[in-house]
């Protein structure tokens, strides 16, 4: 086999592979937002943050991101434990979302990515497409982003682009305003804070 046949089946390889990810993180995110049967009404909010980050290779990152955010309406029963071991239960199988990033260097690197959220007791996970601007011109891409913390979180973002460019990765902390509440599951807007 000559050379450019096998950087040709080299390329298709990875391409496959990251499409085959590509779908898998499709799949999660639309598992995630799909509604469950049978659930308790859930309170939705919204997050807005501020980042300042390191990504490899372009240095000082800014961003914002935006986070809107399910959270169920704990049903709490029996004794002080069981109610404890009931509401880390629903809040971490119940509470997902969908968030938005925006991040630049303010030179020659823009990403974006609207993505699926789960959120847990000070912890969380998002992933979703993204679409990165750098010196090699525009990629798509999945970002991938855990992260821990209350308020102030620390976090750390993998970009993987589906072309040769070269993956990015990011570390950083966001500030973010408590889960501002908008409305019930049920459609009714309430406007009352649901979070004090």
């Amino acid at each position: 086999m000559d050379r450019p046949s096998v950087a040709r089946a080299g390329t298709s390889a990875r391409t496959s592979r990251w499409r085959g990810l590509t779908l898998l993180a499709a799949f999660v995110g639309v598992l995630l937002l799909a509604p469950a049967p049978a659930q308790a009404k859930a309170v939705w909010g919204w997050s807005p943050g501020v980042k300042l980050g390191w990504t490899f290779g372009h240095g000082l990152t800014y961003g914002i991101e935006l986070s809107f955010i399910r959270l169920p309406d704990l049903e709490l029963k029996g004794d002080i434990w069981h109610m404890a071991a009931s509401a880390f239960r629903q809040l971490i199988t119940e509470t997902w979302g969908v968030v938005i990033n925006v991040d630049t260097n303010f030179k020659n690197m823009f990403k974006m990515r609207v993505g699926a959220e789960w959120v847990g007791p000070g912890l969380g996970l998002e992933a979703g497409p993204m679409l990165v601007k750098n010196k090699h011109g525009w990629h798509a891409g999945l970002g991938i982003t855990p992260w821990i913390g209350y308020t102030l979180f620390a976090y750390y973002t993998a970009t993987v682009i589906f072309d040769r460019s070269p993956n990015m990765h990011e570390l950083g902390l966001y500030l973010k305003s408590p889960l501002l509440g908008f409305g019930k599951g049920d459609g009714a807007i309430d406007h009352d804070d649901d979070f004090d």
